[in-house]
């Protein structure tokens, strides 16, 4: 079953893949570790919403236009994401 964190996570890939940049790049672009931005990209972690901000931002795509990438808006609904790290779904 897919979820909305696989899409997402394959949305980022296929964006950070278009601009070019290697997961090196993204990370220093954001400050978020190499590691935790690879298993975003493979669906097996749920980004805050902090994170999903940086990683938009890094890519030079509003936050909006990667969650409408996934089906997540939808007249101004979004599912459900973490504001920071810290914080459980």
């Amino acid at each position: 079953m897919t979820t909305s964190f696989d899409q997402f996570g394959s949305t980022i890939h296929q964006l950070r893949k278009a601009r070019g940049l290697t997961l090196q790049q993204l990370s220093r672009r954001t400050r978020v570790s190499l590691e935790y931005i690879s298993q975003i990209e493979l669906g097996k972690n749920s980004p805050s919403m902090e994170t999903i901000t940086n990683l938009a931002g890094a890519l030079g795509y509003s936050v909006r236009l990667v969650l409408e990438q996934i089906g997540d808006v939808d007249n101004g609904a979004t599912t459900s994401v973490r504001q920071t790290e810290n914080e459980q779904v």
